[in-house]
């Protein structure tokens, strides 16, 4: 977790100062993810992908005013594209218009919930592997380290890094199904 509120604080200190390096940054760390939380609600990635990258132009641009804070950075981000992605459905289906509101955030609360049900049901198999494995994943997929980071921090071979992690994950696939499996992947894997 270190390392992404380190990542969200340059993020909102270089886009703050108006930096084009914020751009970058924000692009390599939340683009994947934000297109794939668009994404989920529209079952189109060019338009998912639309939606980010003009959410992205208008930030950039300042059409967005508002001091970005590390804490709630990627709360913003989500909302934000939420409402994006909600405008252009209604914009786009005229069909839409008969649909009540509620049940639109219903759908996008309901994603919400599934999301952090899925991330406990990861988090509660995790407890179950042994602490090398544990520490292990928890390098990886939240502090976002690389094999070799972690093999040495830990004082092991890159090759037992690997492998541990791939037990882990073969066993996480064993236990979850694979709609948990796949949206594992999906948060764990695009968040870094």
């Amino acid at each position: 977790m270190e390392k992404r509120t380190v990542i969200d604080a340059q993020i909102c200190n270089l886009l703050n100062a108006r930096d084009p390096q914020g751009m970058k940054l924000l692009f390599q760390t939340y683009y994947k993810p934000l297109v794939s939380y668009a994404n989920t609600f529209i079952r189109d990635l060019q338009l998912a992908e639309d939606i980010v990258q003009e959410f992205f132009i208008a930030l950039w641009n300042g059409e967005i005013r508002q001091e970005l804070i590390p804490g709630s950075l990627a709360s913003f981000l989500r909302v934000l594209v939420r409402n994006r992605t909600y405008n252009r459905v209604t914009k786009r289906d005229i069909l839409t218009r008969y649909v009540e509101v509620d049940k639109i955030d219903a759908v996008f609360q309901e994603y919400d919930d599934s999301r952090d049900h899925i991330v406990n049901l990861v988090l509660k198999e995790v407890e179950t592997f042994p602490d090398r494995t544990r520490e292990i994943l928890t390098a990886v997929f939240v502090n976002g380290l690389k094999y070799r980071e972690v093999a040495q921090r830990l004082g092991v071979s890159e090759s037992t890094v690997k492998t541990l992690l791939g037990n882990a994950i073969r066993k996480l696939r064993e236990r979850l199904n694979r709609e948990q499996f796949s949206q594992f992947l999906i948060f764990f894997c695009t968040k870094n």
